[in-house]
């Protein structure tokens, strides 16, 4: 738990920096794609909808771009 905590905390206008463009990027995202990311993944993939599957690969890709990207 430490480690989450220094991480979060260390720079707290710095945090609310990335939080803030992150909440506007995935609201963006939403838009864009016509609805959240749960949705697309959970009535997408079982309904066999291509549109599912391509959207959840893709948010599942970018997240671990990111996450590479940040905690290198």
């Amino acid at each position: 738990m430490s480690r989450f905590n220094s991480t979060v905390t260390d720079s707290i206008p710095l945090s609310g920096l990335w939080f803030s463009t992150g909440g506007i990027l995935l609201g963006l995202g939403a838009r864009i794609g016509h609805g959240c990311t749960s949705a697309h993944t959970i009535n997408g993939i079982p309904n066999f909808a291509s549109s599912g599957f391509v959207a959840s690969f893709s948010f599942f890709a970018g997240a671990v771009f990111i996450a590479n990207i940040i905690y290198r």
